[in-house]
């Protein structure tokens, strides 16, 4: 262990005395609505239109390049001074861009006076590992001293030479015109400053107890610790400083961020925000307001609203289900759509039309093998057309299925677990469950997860017990486990040696399957649950998983199989916003879910929009409730016919944006 501290704790009270003498920093720079947003009239049978939101929100006083703090404690965004201070902001960017400030830590906090309450929280010079590395250091830059170290401000950090600065800086946690100024060898060369609320979070920062680790770490912040070795989680870590735009773009985050809802998703609904392009997709005629939400990192906020019309509208409103009908049995196909003009229908099987079928129901009777296959209806109106989604007829002796297999695949890393929840009704069941990281190799997977921990949690009248956890899967027994990958149709390990993780657990009720990486890793893994067959009047009911995501680009993704031959119907949902008011910090913004069977989309929702059977259903499976129109989360029913490779629900976030998510597949009766 590198720090052997001798605990002088520093700022034991700093939080209450940041308090009673810290000047307050004023609200600056929020989201403001500029301007009204405009009314949009879209163009009947999915009509399309789209609104610059850029042009009508702004953070007022802003200009300069702007960066993105991600912290242990919160982000925030700073502004460079690149008139002020040239060379100290073109250096910070150098560095930000080389990404020399991932994964550092904040080293020092220091009251420059004498005081208790701390002046100046530093970083920028060490890596936050055991033990630190220093940061690799470009050319020192000459000073450039314009601006008075006012709190909220960003400076560089240097020695006695005015002209040493390099990678290290400091936020002014309180006035330090003088002590930092001219009379100090020539004063500290301010480059940026804190913008919103962000000073919230330094605050925080500053108000962590300081110990002392010996030189040059004598006043070092850390986090949940008291006493013994000081591991990486102890640290203040500065996660990453990326560069970002005040407007979002697809590539690029923003300062502020948008989420958008339809009051009415049955006349219009937000077909995507992306970057600050608000896009608006008709769904029936009539007229609806949309809400759009601007954000800061630090949860300021305001709205604006669009008000949208549709003339004339065709919208397809139930879809017909899939079916499995015994030979010689009967079943009707129903379809239902909304227009202003007359309807007219053609049903079609497999892509063949279907001559004189033209009602909206489809009545089959004395069904044959042969008559099994994809039937699909289109519906005209005042000159449109729409089809709808296949409704798969099944003709063989009904087989009722269950959710069998769940494969929940994200990122995992130190300190943040996949973890993947599930519901087993009836008596105990047995269960094969696997941890799978560098197997995955095997499939063209990078990145992955070199040693997956799995663990088994269970809630034991209030507190979480782990009654089973396997590292390494030979660990387990190598014949049993073989035996049960053959019997379920799962991949097998890349050998004995390999460091996946699987275990075969008996359960019923609520359980948590956990994989966790060992400190200082992190990479892409796979959690697989399968039922094993036995005790089959027992059933998985639910299956859950919760996980950071990033824009398109790292998914939350739940594959699940249906048995049988009958389809099922299933509530699945992607929760982000609602996290919020369980504790979860950081929740995603705006999720978006889609149902793919295979590479098709069979199903999608972005803003669930208060549906009424949807409501129902989170009653009747026991889900927790999702606000109305105003919630950014995603659901949907569907009914599934079972298939080969079975189906994916992929929860992802509007561009732009990161977070938690959660998501859920519940059986329906």
């Amino acid at each position: 262990m590198l720090f052997n501290p001798r605990l002088i704790v520093r700022a034991s009270v700093v939080a209450v005395l940041l308090n009673l003498v810290a000047p307050v920093f004023a609200q600056t720079a929020v989201p403001t609505l500029s301007s009204p947003l405009p009314a949009v009239a879209l163009a009947a049978n999915g009509g399309t239109g789209t609104v610059d939101l850029g042009a009508h929100f702004t953070l007022p006083g802003v200009s300069g390049p702007l960066m993105r703090f991600d912290t242990s404690l919160g982000a925030f965004v700073v502004e460079l001074f690149p008139n002020e201070a040239p060379r100290h902001a073109e250096n910070f960017a150098a560095y930000v861009q080389a990404g020399r400030y991932t994964n550092t830590m904040i080293h020092r906090s220091a009251s420059l006076d004498g005081g208790t309450t701390p002046s100046i929280v530093q970083g920028g010079g060490y890596s936050a590992t055991i033990p630190p590395n220093t940061v690799a250091k470009f050319a020192p830059i000459p000073l450039e001293y314009n601006r008075v170290n006012s709190r909220g401000t960003l400076a560089a950090a240097r020695t006695a030479d005015i002209n040493s600065a390099t990678s290290e800086w400091y936020f002014n946690t309180r006035d330090n015109t003088t002590v930092l100024g001219p009379s100090n060898g020539g004063g500290y060369t301010v480059f940026g400053r804190v913008i919103g609320t962000g000073m919230t979070v330094v605050d925080q920062i500053a108000a962590l107890p300081r110990f002392n680790a010996g030189s040059p770490f004598t006043d070092l912040p850390l986090r949940n610790y008291t006493s013994g070795d000081i591991q990486i989680a102890n640290f203040m870590t500065i996660n990453q400083v990326r560069a970002i735009g005040i407007q979002p773009t697809t590539t690029l985050l923003g300062a502020i961020s948008y989420t958008a809802v339809s009051a009415n998703p049955g006349v219009a609904t937000v077909d995507a925000v992306e970057g600050r392009t608000l896009r608006l997709r008709a769904v029936g005629a009539g007229g609806t307001v949309v809400t759009v939400t601007a954000r800061d990192v630090n949860g300021n906020q305001t709205t604006g609203t669009v008000a949208v019309t549709v003339a004339g509208g065709l919208a397809i409103t139930r879809q017909p289900e899939s079916a499995t009908v015994a030979p010689g049995g009967g079943v009707t196909l129903l379809v239902e759509a909304a227009a202003e003009a007359a309807l007219s229908y053609q049903w079609s099987k497999d892509g063949a039309t279907l001559p004189g079928r033209t009602g909206a129901e489809l009545a089959l009777t004395g069904l044959a093998a042969a008559d099994s296959g994809d039937y699909r209806v289109t519906v005209t109106a005042g000159g449109a057309s729409v089809t709808s989604a296949a409704a798969t007829l099944l003709v063989a002796t009904p087989q009722p299925g269950r959710l069998i297999n769940l494969a929940v695949r994200s990122r995992a890393g130190a300190g943040a677990p996949l973890i993947v929840g599930f519901v087993v009704t009836g008596a105990e069941k047995s269960f094969l469950l696997r941890g799978v990281g560098p197997s995955l190799g095997a499939f063209g997977v990078s990145g992955v997860l070199a040693d997956p921990l799995l663990e088994l949690h269970q809630d034991v009248n209030g507190v979480d017990t782990i009654p089973a956890s396997n590292d390494n899967w030979a660990q387990g027994g190598v014949a049993a486990l073989t035996e049960a990958f053959g019997r379920v149709g799962a991949f097998g390990f890349t050998g004995t040696d390999s460091l996946d993780a699987a275990l075969i657990a008996t359960v019923s009720g609520q359980r948590t399957a956990h994989i966790v990486a060992p400190a200082g890793t992190a990479g892409e893994a796979l959690v697989e649950l399968y039922d094993l067959g036995e005790g089959n009047t027992s059933r998985l009911v639910n299956v859950s998983a919760r996980n950071r995501v990033v824009g398109d680009s790292e998914l939350l993704t739940a594959g699940f199989v249906i048995n049988g031959n009958v389809p099922k119907r299933l509530l699945i949902r992607g929760i982000g916003p609602r996290l919020a008011e369980f504790g979860v910090a950081g929740a995603l913004s705006d999720p978006r879910l889609k149902i793919f069977r295979g590479d098709e989309v069979v199903a999608e929702n972005d803003n669930w929009g208060g549906s009424g059977e949807l409501a129902a259903a989170f009653a009747a499976t026991g889900a927790f409730g999702l606000p109305d129109v105003a919630s950014n989360d995603a659901a949907l029913i569907v009914t599934l016919p079972p298939v080969n490779g079975g189906y994916t629900a992929q929860i992802s976030g509007a561009p732009g944006t990161a977070g938690d998510a959660l998501v859920e597949v519940y059986e329906l009766p």
